[in-house]
């Protein structure tokens, strides 16, 4: 990129008064503007999930025992691998975890 349109570039970002700087100073919007990017890479704990999104159904036991989180997608349980560095975690501050990559896998 060459320098002018560097500049123009930060001169955009930096005058608050162009309509997509309107909500900058307020860190919830950015906030919420990423995690909405990341969508389908946010799982959710039980106390994250509208009961409604469940669709009825039930956390299972098989592959974790109670001490563990409980994480949706929004459309299933899923669980954080065991090679992850969340794996063992007994408790989490929030309710949200955005995350990378998800990988379906069965046990045989």
């Amino acid at each position: 990129m060459n320098g002018n349109r560097k500049s123009n570039l930060e001169s955009w970002f930096a005058n608050i008064s162009l309509p997509f700087n309107l909500y900058a100073g307020y860190t919830s919007v950015i906030k919420s503007v990423i995690s909405a990017g990341l969508y389908p890479n946010v799982a959710a704990t039980l106390e994250g999930v509208d009961p409604g999104a469940l669709g009825g159904r039930k956390p299972s036991d098989v592959l974790f025992g109670k001490d563990r989180p409980r994480w949706y997608d929004g459309r299933r349980e899923v669980h954080i691998h065991p090679s992850s560095v969340n794996h063992s975690l007994k408790s989490v501050q929030y309710p949200f975890l955005v995350f990378l990559e998800k990988v379906c896998f069965t046990l045989a």
